[in-house]
């Protein structure tokens, strides 16, 4: 008899079962790195914003994994306010703003006296789409 030979193992089943996964990890981590990158580079911009104001600078996007849910799944903690005890571990209260992104849609909060006082003034703001959300989907009124 000749030398025992090693059962050939068919690896291709498992190989289509694992290489979706590694794609989607990739996927995700690729995008956290990114939005993780992007969060600093404007961090730094917005810190380092001259303070007469010439310059308008983005706020920070907090960095998220999941594209259009971004930092949703952050708000499901066991009790209220531990999203943002944790978040200003991290993120320096002096900013006063930061943007997060939330279903799909940015969305600007304010934490300091100084930035609710700007927008206040500001002629600029406004809440027309912010409304027509609320009376449409929400309250269910027609479009006019």
């Amino acid at each position: 008899m000749g030398p025992m030979s090693v059962p050939e193992l068919n690896l291709r089943p498992a190989l289509f079962a694992v290489v979706p996964f590694v794609i989607i990890a990739l996927l995700l981590a690729s995008i956290r790195i990114h939005t993780t990158w992007s969060y600093y580079r404007t961090l730094r911009q917005f810190t380092e914003q001259p303070q007469a104001g010439q310059k308008i600078v983005t706020p920070p996007q907090i960095p998220y994994t999941l594209p259009f849910l971004g930092n949703s799944f952050s708000f499901l903690a066991p009790y209220p306010g531990q999203y943002w005890d944790q978040l200003f571990r991290w993120h320096p209260r002096s900013t006063g703003i930061c943007s997060l992104l939330m279903g799909g849609r940015k969305t600007h909060i304010l934490f300091s006296p100084i930035a609710v006082q700007a927008l206040f003034k500001t002629q600029s703001a406004s809440r027309v789409a912010f409304e027509h959300d609320l009376f449409t989907q929400v309250f269910g009124m027609p479009e006019e």
